[in-house]
């Protein structure tokens, strides 16, 4: 998928990739509607996972099931995102926790 680049975002992954590296982290998991190409993470050796259900809403059930599948094989730490970490983000953990 084409996505026109943000500078902004293109900033904040090159400042990431190194602290990802140095924190062992080999996975990213973004749960908002792409910003950024996805590609420049692979291109450094980590994964990432687009996890993209509406904001404020729970996961369901397919992305909370993919959610726990990429938590019990990825060999890494795992830094998952979305816009502001208050809505999708926080459902995710909180219904990840009550199954």
């Amino acid at each position: 998928m084409k996505i026109k680049l943000n500078t902004k975002f293109k900033k904040k992954i090159e400042y990431f990739i190194p602290h990802f590296k140095r924190l062992g982290i080999t996975a990213v998991i973004r749960l908002n509607d792409p910003l950024y190409e996805a590609e420049r993470f692979v291109q450094e050796g980590i994964d990432h996972y687009d996890l993209i259900f509406p904001d404020g809403h729970n996961p369901p059930d397919h992305i909370l099931n993919k959610f726990l599948r990429i938590c019990a094989t990825q060999k890494g730490g795992i830094a998952i995102h979305c816009m502001a970490g208050l809505g999708n983000l926080i459902n995710l953990i909180f219904d990840n926790k009550s199954k």
